[in-house]
């Protein structure tokens, strides 16, 4: 019996990142388990602040503590072909004009 469903992700770009340190970024082939949870809780409106791995920390179960119980399969249909681009953040400008940071710094 299949009692899951399918989640077709398609287009043109897709990055789906696993490790970074500091400048250096880089993404898979396919989609992570995490950028997948991610994607879920997104789509069920969780806000980033209960995204609480531990039901134990949040005095309970949580929406997003089901979330990674999920199981998955990954199945590749066609490979894309990486395209390589380059960021830079700031931009030359003074600190006071630059993107804020989530940790309120910029």
């Amino acid at each position: 019996m299949n009692d899951g469903f399918l989640l077709q992700l398609g287009g043109p770009l897709q990055s789906w990142g696993e490790h970074s340190a500091f400048a250096d970024r880089d993404t898979l082939s396919h989609p992570s388990r995490s950028g997948l949870i991610g994607l879920i809780a997104s789509a069920l409106g969780i806000p980033r602040q209960q995204t609480i791995a531990d039901p134990a920390e949040a005095g309970g179960s949580t929406l997003f503590g089901s979330l990674t119980q999920l199981r998955f399969t990954i199945r590749h249909d066609r490979s894309g072909s990486r395209l390589r681009d380059f960021h830079t953040i700031g931009g030359g400008y003074p600190a006071h004009r630059t993107v804020p940071t989530a940790k309120g710094g910029r």
